[in-house]
């Protein structure tokens, strides 16, 4: 099995710097970052957290860019979020491969129910209210197959 190489970028700063120095170098670097695997491609990018991305670092058009054209470019995008309500739609709409975890909140449930992925809402809404977040459930969702599952992560 071949060894791939793993390359973890995480910008660090001066501590001197304000938090609003800070945010705009985090924002230039990861512009940067981004924009290489783009033009570069072959890449697994994983955004750990896609609300702090979009919004706070203000990179919607890179991101689009991902979303939108990271397959053409040999590009595997893996966008985490705490809140699927914060997510942008071009992300939902894009995706491969979900997993949801339980929430209940009217917010989030409202943006599930937009990316249905040719399923009723409904099934999508109460297949995630349903989910045990004790015994870390999640929904799968393979938007190609069309098709849900219930997983469980091991204990």
């Amino acid at each position: 099995m071949p060894i791939h190489k793993q390359v973890v970028f995480w910008p660090q700063f001066p501590e001197k710097y304000t938090s609003q120095q800070r945010l705009a170098g985090q924002a230039a670097a990861m512009r940067r970052a981004l924009d290489w695997a783009d033009k570069t491609g072959g890449w697994a990018v994983l955004i750990d957290e896609t609300i702090w991305m979009h919004k706070n670092l203000r990179l919607e058009r890179e991101l689009e860019s991902l979303w939108f054209q990271g397959r053409t470019q040999g590009l595997s995008v893996l966008a985490c979020a705490q809140r699927p309500s914060h997510v942008p739609r071009l992300a939902w709409n894009q995706a491969t491969y979900m997993f949801i975890w339980s929430t209940q909140d009217k917010r989030d449930l409202d943006s599930l129910r937009e990316i249905s992925s040719g399923f009723p809402k409904e099934l999508i809404e109460e297949s995630v209210r349903r989910l045990d977040w004790h015994s870390h459930e999640a929904l799968f969702v393979d938007t190609r197959r069309r098709e849900l599952a219930k997983v469980v992560a091991p204990a």
